[in-house]
């Protein structure tokens, strides 16, 4: 029975909405797992344990196929930050520096970027 509440290698408890048990998954929220049980055909009340072991399987290929889920997704959004460092764009060279990214105010929020990357401005500087 294992093997039935597993998708994508995360194990999803029993007792918890399928569509919610999929936002343990990197990648998925609540509108992707809503979706996914959607287009799967799974009710939005179905349980994780209720789920046939084929149901879980089809639903971790769908995730897969077509969306960047898990490890995939977190190697994704690396190589879109490596890359934006390399170019040198303004993205790039701020986050390099530990600073807010999308244009946020720096006197306040940028204290909480610099919190989160200790030392990190300092040494780029």
């Amino acid at each position: 029975m294992l093997a039935s509440h597993t998708v994508r290698g995360h194990a999803l408890p029993p007792t918890m909405p399928v569509w919610k048990g999929l936002q343990l998954v990197y990648g998925v929220g609540k509108a992707r797992g809503e979706r996914a049980c959607r287009e799967r055909g799974i009710l939005r009340t179905t349980r994780c344990g209720e789920r046939r072991p084929d149901q879980a399987t089809a639903l971790g290929e769908w995730l897969a196929q077509t969306f960047w889920v898990g490890s995939d997704r977190r190697r994704q959004e690396a190589r879109v930050r490596s890359r934006y460092m390399g170019l040198t764009t303004t993205k790039g060279i701020r986050r390099r520096r530990g600073l807010p990214v999308r244009g946020q105010n720096t006197s306040t929020n940028g204290k909480t970027a610099r919190k989160l990357n200790p030392g990190r401005a300092a040494r780029v500087g």
